[in-house]
């Protein structure tokens, strides 16, 4: 389940300590390491003027205001990256009860949207009394990944982020639902990243029908975009490599099954023979999509 700590700690920190915490100490996949970084974070949080000298430094980047280097968004604000962590603030509102507002509020601040993450996430309250999130637990390891998938989700425990309180969001395990906070808010957090082999898909739920209902992000965007380009531009040329993709069995089904797509369309007279094959895979959310085919196609030709 998440973890919830109330560390004592008195003094300040600076971004750099815990950036020099976090090289030496934290790993991903390792609770441990990155619970003890639970002090530090508490202690930058207690610099009152933190965020103030962040804004003032950040706009004084002249130079980098119209491109992304500012690490601004209209919720958070980048405040130190790293390959393997990040350490931001995020910003939460009470929805404005006014025509569109609340509707736009909820969706910019992800207030009741089921989701999980595919980085290990230490928050900490920082300003106010914080946003209440309802929390279940799911298994990474028996998902498959599309959307309609039911999946085992477990309730574990309503709870909020006050200033001072700290909690530990498990990868991919932990599915919390975001609720309005009562007040501004504004929360620091650790985003320990793991390592591009190790990247899982994340993904948005039913909780009530313990249901996939998108895939919010994926380490294999960039390749299943190389191939809707091909697709789009009718690259017979790849057809080869792209058949290669499809049966692959180190790829993710995802990348697979967008292969066997394209590569039925770039050689039509090869449909058929590619969806019975997929039909025969050993991955079988592969086998899955290629029964959907092939009985949609049977019942299109009746």
């Amino acid at each position: 389940m998440a973890f919830s700590i109330y560390p004592e700690v008195r003094g300040s920190a600076s971004v750099e300590d815990l950036v020099s915490y976090c090289r030496s100490h934290v790993n991903y996949g390792d609770y441990d390491s990155i619970l003890g970084a639970s002090d530090v974070l508490s202690a930058l949080a207690n610099d009152r003027e933190l965020l103030v000298r962040a804004i003032n430094s950040t706009l004084l980047k002249r130079d980098d205001y119209f491109n992304d280097n500012m690490g601004v968004s209209s919720q958070s604000i980048i405040l130190h990256s790293d390959p393997t962590f990040k350490i931001r603030a995020n910003v939460w509102k009470a929805p404005v009860a006014r025509a569109g507002s609340m509707i736009h509020d909820s969706n910019l601040y992800s207030y009741n949207y089921a989701h999980n993450h595919n980085f290990e996430l230490l928050t900490v309250g920082y300003l106010g009394s914080g946003y209440w999130t309802e929390i279940h637990e799911c298994k990474p390891d028996r998902i498959q990944g599309y959307i309609g998938e039911t999946v085992e989700l477990e309730y574990l425990e309503k709870t909020s982020l006050p200033q001072g309180k700290v909690i530990l969001f498990r990868a991919c395990e932990d599915v919390h639902t975001q609720l309005p906070c009562e007040e501004l808010s504004i929360s620091l957090n650790l985003l320990v990243v793991p390592p591009y082999e190790r990247l899982a898909d994340q993904y948005s739920f039913d909780v009530a029908k313990s249901q996939i209902t998108g895939v919010i992000t994926s380490p294999n965007v960039g390749c299943m975009s190389l191939l809707t380009f091909a697709a789009l531009l009718g690259t017979t040329e790849a057809y080869s490599s792209i058949e290669q993709i499809a049966f692959a069995s180190n790829r993710h089904w995802r990348v697979r099954n967008a292969a066997v797509e394209v590569a039925s369309l770039l050689a039509p007279g090869e449909k058929e023979a590619l969806w019975r094959r997929a039909e025969r895979d050993t991955d079988p959310a592969i086998r899955r999509s290629a029964r959907s085919w092939l009985e949609r196609e049977q019942s299109e030709a009746k």
